[in-house]
């Protein structure tokens, strides 16, 4: 190496991230979560603190609330096939994709 040359900080990363994942396995680096996935959990957390809710209130007042219920599941349900849609267009690519090679 002589004194003229420099290396950039993305440069390095990339010798690292390289030298890493051959030394550790391709799945050993996880990439950061896909939106839809945090998407879902976020859905998911709110459907489970409204039942959480709807049971209390079923507890207390005696009655269930039907209205609470339908007014969380219909968008919950509608994220749930849309993800599960979404996946199950981008897997059938990537299986695809997998057996051309």
């Amino acid at each position: 190496m002589n004194g003229n040359s420099t290396v950039t900080l993305h440069e390095l990363q990339s010798v690292l991230l390289g030298a890493l994942k051959e030394y550790l396995g391709p799945k050993a680096i996880r990439s950061k979560m896909e939106f839809s996935k945090k998407l879902i959990i976020g859905a998911s957390f709110f459907y489970g603190l409204m039942c959480i809710v709807a049971l209390i209130s079923w507890f207390i007042v005696g009655d269930w609330p039907r209205e609470i219920i339908e007014y969380f599941s219909w968008p919950f349900g509608a994220a749930i096939v849309s993800y599960m849609g979404k996946s199950a267009y981008e897997n059938k690519a990537k299986i695809q994709k997998g057996e051309d090679t």
